[in-house]
């Protein structure tokens, strides 16, 4: 059962789907913001969209809610889960994971790279007492697990700067601004 204070966690990077998906289908314009290598490596994010290896290595831990983030992104899977479970969260901006390339080509593109179509990357809902724990044993498998935040009693915020940001029911994806 999920409690006040379970950690939310997140895998690998959040926008990766987003960022392959903008860098392969519209490359002349993605080139206006990135460099030839920075559109090699966005591309090369589509080899990273499978979420089987976060999954075996949580089940080793006491997880209690695992979501593969897709449209709406991280705040978008924030909100969902929360919601779900019927408690609030509360996240911090500094922590999320977003690589320079995509933070790039979103900032580039005018898009938030928070609410970016992000497969590849799972949320993870764990007891605090084992969050660093599953921490460390996926950095063992070469994986990033980053605790972005935890559950709360009520509302669903994100700490940015020290103020406090409500986050909102999931809208269109911000790929749609692009396609």
């Amino acid at each position: 059962l999920v409690k006040v204070g379970d950690r939310i966690l997140v895998s690998k990077h959040v926008g990766l789907e987003g960022t392959s998906i903008v860098a392969s289908d519209f490359e002349a314009e993605t080139s206006k913001f990135l460099n030839d290598e920075e559109i090699k490596e966005a591309k090369s994010y589509s080899k990273l969209l499978s979420v089987k290896e976060e999954s075996l290595i949580s089940r080793k831990f006491n997880v209690r809610a695992l979501h593969d983030i897709t449209e709406g992104g991280v705040l978008g899977a924030v909100w969902e889960m929360a919601t779900n479970l019927g408690l609030g969260a509360r996240i911090k901006y500094e922590d999320i994971p977003v690589t320079d390339v995509t933070k790039k080509l979103t900032k580039g593109f005018n898009l938030d790279p928070l609410r970016f179509i992000s497969s590849g990357s799972m949320m993870i809902i764990v007891d605090k007492n084992d969050s660093e724990k599953l921490i460390e044993e996926a950095k063992l498998s070469g994986l990033l697990f980053t605790d972005i935040g935890e559950l709360v009693d009520k509302g669903i915020v994100m700490e940015k700067n020290g103020e406090k940001i409500e986050i909102a029911e999931p809208s269109p994806d911000e790929l749609y601004k692009v396609v």
